[in-house]
Parts: C-alpha cells; sequence; structure tokens
C-alpha cells in the first residue's frame, strides 16, 4: 500500500444553519431575476418573443405560489415561506419585464415648435403640389380635360371650386364661385342623358371641393380626363348542369341538362325532405324527354301504364296541365313528361318553372326551378 492510497480523504465542511439561511434569504431576493433570466434563455433558443415568455413564467409562478399557499400538498412539502418566495419571484419578474419593456421617450425636436409653425406656410406656399390626374366617368362636360383648382374667395377661410379648360377658361362648379365665374352649362354634353350627366357632375364637384386645404396650406390642382366605362358585371352562374355520354349499343351521344328545385318537398315519414331534378334528355335511341327526378326515395303518385296529371306554370304564365307517367321500371321516384316538345319550347323562353305534382301520402307538392340560361340542344 503506498502513501497515497493510504491517506484519509479530507472531509468535506458543511454549512452551518446560518450560511444557509443567508443563502436562501440571497435566492429569494434574486428570485426574480433569476426567473426573468430562466425566461429570456429559454425564449431566444426557442425564437419566441421573450416578452411573452416572461409573462407566462411569471404568471406560472405566482399563481403557483398562491395554489401552494392555500392548499398545501404532500407531494409539495415547501411550506408557506417558500410559497411566498414563489409569488414574489413571479410578480418581481413582471414588474422587471415591464420596466425594460416600457417605451424609450422620442427626444424632442431640435426646431422650436412655433418656428416650425411660422415656417410651415412659408414652404407650404413657396412649393405648391404638383397636380394630380384622374379619370371621370361618365364624362358630362363636351371638352377633352378640365383643371380643377380650389380658389381662395373674399371672405376669410372662404373657398371656391373652379375647372378651367385647356384654352385657359375659367367656370364655376358650384354656387358659391358663380358670382366670380361664369357658369359651366355652355360646355355641358348635350348628347348625355340627364341622370348620367347629374352623376358626372356631381363627381367632378366633390373632387374638386375635396382640394380645398386647411389655412394656411397650398391649394393643390386634380387634371380631370374622360374614363372609360366600366366592364359589365359577370353574367350570374347558369343553374343547369350539362353532361354527355356515349351510348354504347349505338356509339351515340347522350345529352342532359339538369336543374336543382330552388325549394325542397317534405314527404313525412318514412322519406325526407328533399329537393328535386329537373333534367332535360336527349337519347339516340329513345329521343328527347323531360324528367322530374327526386334526390332521395320517395313516391310520385303516379303509374307506367297510366298517365297522371301534373301543373306547371312558366314564369307569370297561367298553370297548364301536362300528361306524366312513370318509367319502365316503376321506380316511384322519377315521373317523365309526356309532351316534351311542348315543355321544352316554353322551358327555353322562361326563367321560372313551377311544377305541382301528388305525393303519396304527402298530396299536391310545388317544385321551384331556375330555368334561366338554358343552353338546348347543347352546342
Amino acid at each position: 500500500m503506498t502513501e497515497e492510497e493510504g491517506a484519509p480523504e479530507p472531509e468535506r465542511r458543511e454549512m452551518t444553519p446560518r450560511e444557509r439561511r443567508v443563502l436562501e434569504i440571497l435566492l429569494w431576493v434574486a428570485s426574480p431575476l433569476l426567473l426573468l433570466t430562466a425566461a429570456v434563455a429559454i425564449a431566444l433558443v426557442l425564437g419566441a418573443p421573450w416578452q411573452r415568455s416572461v409573462v407566462v413564467f411569471a404568471l406560472c409562478a405566482a399563481i403557483g405560489g398562491v395554489w401552494l399557499l392555500s392548499k398545501p400538498q404532500s407531494w409539495a412539502p415547501i411550506g408557506p415561506v417558500r410559497a411566498g418566495a414563489l409569488i414574489y419571484s413571479g410578480i418581481g419578474a413582471l414588474c422587471l419585464a415591464l420596466v425594460f419593456w416600457a417605451p424609450r421617450a422620442e427626444p424632442a425636436a431640435s426646431t422650436p415648435p412655433d418656428r416650425a409653425q411660422t415656417d410651415q406656410p412659408q414652404t407650404a406656399s413657396a412649393r405648391p403640389p404638383a397636380p394630380r390626374h384622374r379619370r371621370f366617368y361618365p364624362w358630362p362636360y363636351a371638352v377633352a380635360s378640365l383643371t380643377l383648382n380650389c380658389r381662395a374667395s373674399t371672405s376669410p377661410g372662404a373657398f371656391v371650386v373652379t375647372a378651367t379648360t385647356e384654352d385657359g377658361r375659367e367656370f364655376a362648379l358650384g354656387e358659391g364661385a358663380s358670382g366670380a365665374y361664369p357658369e359651366i352649362a355652355p360646355i355641358l354634353n348635350s348628347d348625355l342623358p340627364v341622370d348620367q350627366m347629374r352623376q358626372g357632375q356631381a363627381a367632378v364637384s366633390a373632387a374638386a371641393a375635396s382640394l380645398c386645404p386647411p389655412i394656411g396650406q397650398a391649394s393643390a390642382s386634380l387634371i380631370a380626363t374622360p374614363g372609360e366605362a366600366p366592364p359589365p358585371p359577370p353574367p350570374p352562374p347558369s343553374p343547369w348542369a350539362y353532361q354527355t355520354d356515349v351510348d354504347e349499343m349505338s356509339d351515340g351521344r347522350t345529352s342532359h341538362a339538369c336543374t336543382r328545385s330552388t325549394n325542397v318537398v317534405n314527404l313525412g315519414w318514412p322519406y325526407e325532405t328533399q329537393r328535386v331534378s329537373l333534367c332535360v334528355r336527349q337519347h339516340p335511341r329513345w329521343g328527347q324527354d323531360v324528367i322530374v327526378r327526386l334526390e332521395s326515395r320517395g313516391q310520385f303518385l303516379c303509374t307506367s301504364y297510366r298517365d297522371c296529371t301534373v301543373r306547371v306554370r312558366f314564369d307569370d304564365g297561367e298553370a297548364a296541365a301536362y300528361s306524366a307517367r312513370q318509367p319502365a321500371d316503376n321506380s316511384t321516384e322519377t315521373i317523365f313528361i309526356v309532351n316534351d316538345a311542348r315543355f321544352v319550347a316554353n322551358l327555353r323562353r322562361s326563367s321560372r318553372v313551377i311544377i305541382e305534382a301528388n305525393f303519396y301520402q304527402a298530396g299536391a307538392q310545388r317544385m321551384s326551378f331556375n330555368t334561366s340560361q338554358l343552353n338546348w340542344p347543347p352546342t
């Protein structure tokens, strides 16, 4: 055994209770700064805003301290003093964050306020703003362009608006200028409808009135020229859905045009409240058909061997009776309008169709369809 191996280990000095108390007090006092530092460090690692991170940590510490102080837990025997330390650290960290978060006051401008206010009108009057350009539609005048101005009146702080043509003639745009300038009526476009002329004049006058500046500032100018008519709004989407199939037995083309009802029919139990489809079909073997079909289960009171009657009204016309029958497979959810040529001829001229049919244990029900924009036969 060597001398080093046989030497006893030095004894570790343990902290006295007083030293532990002093250390705990120091940690207690510095806990807000420690909590703030930890929150900022975690925010930097995660790439999150440090302000939010500090607020979350501070609230968690304060709320946790209040909870442990009011309801001590066996799994966290920290005692009321340490619970109070949590509350103190949370509130302290929040206060420190608010101190660092407070916006910095910007230094005041070096120019005295009275000097700045005195120089402002001089600068504005020395450099009037460049004229702007704007197009108007409808254009109510017979000239190609007008320069709109806001002129100072003889009354202090009052203004009048005028319009100057390219050849230098100046006209009044409002009643306030009529005494000093001629009326603008001689250059109005007499070919324009009266309502459009008034609409265009009102738009130009409003734009000119907006040029009048506050007292002490220079007036702006606006060069007004004719604009183009806005494009017409796009047509509403067609209510019809089109589909084309190939009949495998004849290689002919089968075309469908279908639209859904704008209302629902209530057939009662056990059937559902549902919409109805109105379809026009062109088949290479069976010709043209008009089909009314429920979108779910139900029973039209009609048979395949004996026609039934439905009432049909196109737009605001008189209701007329049409014969109908069920398909050959005896399905009760579908009926065929018998006089399809007459029906389709009226359908192409209408924008709304109402069909009234009888249903099993539900009586007569009306089905309304938007039939505008029908393209039939399809191109």
